[in-house]
């Protein structure tokens, strides 16, 4: 593992290559500042080696790009097995878990993020579900000197330890907002090369996972026709049948395309 920068000179950003974190990528990009990604590297994730060629490939072309401005590091991969324990930060997000159904990736990022406080979580304002869900539901967030974080003293103590140690640099912003930006400032085809779904098909999306239904929301055009056509028939089955089932065609039809 590459060493973080600790430099307050240094922004932070936690990047998957999905298009939040991609997004204020392209954002800083466009600054005087100097911009360090960072990419938890998690072995269960079906997606985690598309998701690092996407950064590269994405990385390298905002680093040739006429409108960058900011200086654009190499991406530091974090194995989270070297991220240190702490109870504390475990107790807090298994209770806010038992609350919202707050997904696993906050328990270790928060822990990350106890280690090097400042960095940046790609979060938009919405209200289900999430991390987003969590804060709007349990915390408060401030804006002070342009910086966007989590008011420790109007959130529960629990919301405080999981993401009282972040920026939260989009949270005012929706995905909707995000993609009239990218075109007005003409970085389609950036925006084109991201990586989102958790379950990839034959190297596409899905249309089934949490990200991928996510997308469909207003982001379709992210999507394959394949995609599509699993996406409306697993939204059959759950209203017929129940959610739980839905859940469960999606893993027979990944298990079955992917054997």
């Amino acid at each position: 593992m590459d060493t973080i920068s600790n430099a307050q000179t240094v922004i932070k950003l936690l990047w998957t290559g999905g298009w939040d974190s991609t997004y204020r990528l392209v954002e800083l990009s466009r600054m005087d500042v100097t911009v360090q990604p960072i990419y938890g590297c998690d072995g269960k994730r079906d997606s985690m080696e598309i998701e690092k060629q996407t950064m590269e490939k994405i990385l390298a072309a905002l680093q040739s790009h006429p409108g960058t401005r900011a200086h654009l590091l190499p991406i530091v991969y974090v194995s989270l097995d070297t991220i240190p324990e702490n109870p504390e930060i475990t107790q807090a997000y298994q209770t806010l878990k038992g609350l919202t159904g707050l997904g696993g990736q906050y328990e270790w990022l928060a822990r990350l993020a106890r280690e090097h406080p400042g960095l940046e979580l790609c979060l938009e304002n919405m209200p289900y579900g999430g991390g987003s869900g969590s804060i709007l539901k349990y915390g408060r967030v401030k804006t002070e000197d342009g910086v966007t974080a989590l008011d420790p003293e109007q959130s529960s103590p629990e919301c405080a330890a999981v993401f009282g140690n972040f920026r939260l640099p989009i949270f005012h912003i929706t995905e909707q907002e995000m993609l009239a930006n990218i075109r007005a400032w003409g970085y389609e085809d950036i925006m084109a090369m991201i990586w989102f779904c958790h379950r990839p098909i034959h190297g596409k999306p899905c249309g089934m996972c949490h990200p991928c239904q996510q997308k469909m929301q207003g982001m379709e055009f992210l999507l394959p026709e394949e995609a599509h056509k699993r996406y409306a028939v697993q939204r059959r089955v759950r209203s017929v049948l129940s959610e739980g089932a839905g859940d469960f065609l999606a893993k027979v039809i990944y298990k079955l395309t992917n054997s």
